[in-house]
């Protein structure tokens, strides 16, 4: 077709790389090698088989994996199958950033969840708490602590404390391990204990973590067996300073932080600062001074932190305003020149939206997309910035998956292209 070019040695792939999983094919599917292939997207080959007007064959460039659209006469797609699965388990689908985990994992392409494991749902059918999954999952939700199986890929979304006695053991048996929690998040144990007051059970696998705020450590990444994703606040506040930071546009000074949370990042389990009555039409203020979020946004930026977060009455979305003052050599950019320093820093980074007004959360909500407002003041000789994120999504379970598919060397937005919820 036009557009498309022929591209050359396609056969010549080796066998481990022609291995698929014929029980996922429908019965009687036809596997031959590819005449004809074309680059019909950036990260997929696409061929059709000579004399078999029912299949066509598809590679990722980025790995081994193949895939498989069955069509029929008519050219429309009947089956859509990624080989080459990589299989999951979930440790704590019961919260909601496990629920959503779920979500995620059941409409990746390259992700099989083979297990769902929880404390207050165990017993009952992933359905119960992911609605609409039953199509994809028949299985029930094992007690934490249960057999893993041969997952290749463990996802802990636990509570603070749990993972670091878990995870030696997980990495021993070979498997990947991405940590939703704060267990592994700072690299120094002496940070983790001042600001969590507790000492860390598995100091020595602090160093061999790799911190998962994608846009700041991908390099870091591909190969990665241990992986801590960020906290939300931390996601927010981080990225939408980090091009001032990277480009010493700001100051060494204080940095100060106002962060606002939907109720959704208090949990799941219910307390009285939660109750719809204390939440409803009420915009509160907590964690003040000595919030956890703080030195792990210490550690990202290099700088002192004033963070204040907020509880908003709102179900999902963290909004955060950032102050900081310019660097004291170089002279301050704003407007357009300060907009582009931001996609310039970002130009690689599919899930960063540099916006011309202040975003809200509703723009980002069920997304893993991150919006960023930045501005300069010239009456305070203040860099001010608005960025805004779901705190489910890029704030946690988006996060993970993207810094799994990096770490495979898959594309980055694989599994993560879902549109957003408006209105």
């Amino acid at each position: 077709g036009r557009g498309k070019r022929r591209v050359r040695g396609c056969k010549e792939k080796d066998d481990r790389q022609r291995q698929v999983d014929h029980h996922r094919l429908p019965v009687g599917t036809a596997i031959r090698p590819s005449s004809e292939v074309y680059i019909v997207e950036p990260h997929l080959l696409i061929g059709l088989n000579e004399g078999h007007r029912s299949l066509f064959l598809l590679s990722s460039i980025y790995s081994s994996g193949w895939r498989f659209l069955d069509i029929d006469d008519g050219m429309n797609i009947r089956r859509d199958v990624y080989l080459s699965t990589m299989k999951v388990v979930i440790l704590g689908v019961s919260g909601y950033t496990g629920q959503v985990l779920a979500q995620l994992v059941l409409r990746h392409p390259r992700l099989e969840l083979t297990g769902v494991h929880g404390h207050d749902s165990a017993g009952e059918s992933l359905g119960s708490i992911v609605p609409g999954s039953e199509a994809r999952f028949g299985g029930i939700i094992e007690p934490i602590g249960s057999d893993l199986g041969d997952a290749e890929v463990v996802l802990l979304a636990l509570p603070h404390g749990v993972s670091q006695t878990l995870a030696p053991k997980l990495l021993d048996e070979g498997r990947v391990v991405v940590d939703l929690g704060a267990d592994f998040r700072f690299a120094d144990e002496a940070d983790y204990e001042f600001w969590y007051r507790s000492h860390h059970q598995s100091p020595e696998l602090l160093k061999r973590r790799i911190y998962g705020l994608v846009e700041v450590t991908r390099q870091d990444l591909p190969g990665a067996r241990l992986i801590a994703v960020p906290g939300c606040y931390v996601t927010a506040a981080s990225l939408g300073l980090w091009p001032l930071v990277a480009r010493s546009f700001m100051s060494d000074d204080l940095v100060i932080v106002d962060g606002y949370s939907g109720v959704s990042g208090t949990g799941k389990s219910p307390k009285a600062s939660t109750h719809f009555v204390s939440v409803n039409e009420n915009l509160s203020a907590y964690g003040l001074l000595d919030h956890r979020h703080t030195g792990e946004m210490e550690m990202n930026l290099g700088r002192r932190v004033l963070f204040t977060p907020h509880l908003a009455p709102i179900g999902r979305g963290i909004l955060a305003t950032s102050y900081a003052l310019p660097d004291q050599v170089k002279t301050p950019i704003m407007g357009d020149e300060l907009l582009e320093l931001y996609r310039g820093v970002y130009a690689d980074s599919p899930f960063v939206r540099v916006t011309e007004q202040p975003p809200g959360t509703r723009q980002v909500q069920g997304t893993n997309f991150i919006a960023i407002h930045p501005v300069y003041d010239p009456r305070t000789n203040r860099y001010v910035v608005i960025s805004a994120i779901d705190n489910l999504v890029k704030g946690a379970a988006g996060q993970a998956i993207q810094a799994l598919n990096v770490s495979q060397g898959w594309p980055e937005e694989l599994g993560l292209d879902q549109i957003g919820v408006w209105p």
